[in-house]
């Protein structure tokens, strides 16, 4: 099986222009579900670190199932 990256034609550069662009949107959310504004902002930067690291790891398919046909 040949190993397929999630996003391997994004570079870090577009991916921190991507992630400036939307920021403000980020912050929105998350502070709508925490309601405090450090904790808003630490929510956000582990999903943008989660997303940065995501970005170089292998796509798996093993956890797909296929439909059986009875």
């Amino acid at each position: 099986m040949q190993l397929q990256f999630s996003h391997p034609s994004i570079s870090d550069s577009e991916f921190v222009e991507r992630i400036e662009q939307k920021k403000a949107s980020f912050y929105r959310v998350a502070f709508g579900y925490t309601r405090n504004e450090d904790d808003a902002l630490e929510v956000v930067q582990e999903a943008v670190c989660k997303a940065y690291t995501a970005k170089w790891r292998p796509v798996s398919y093993t956890h797909l199932t296929l439909p059986t046909i009875a």
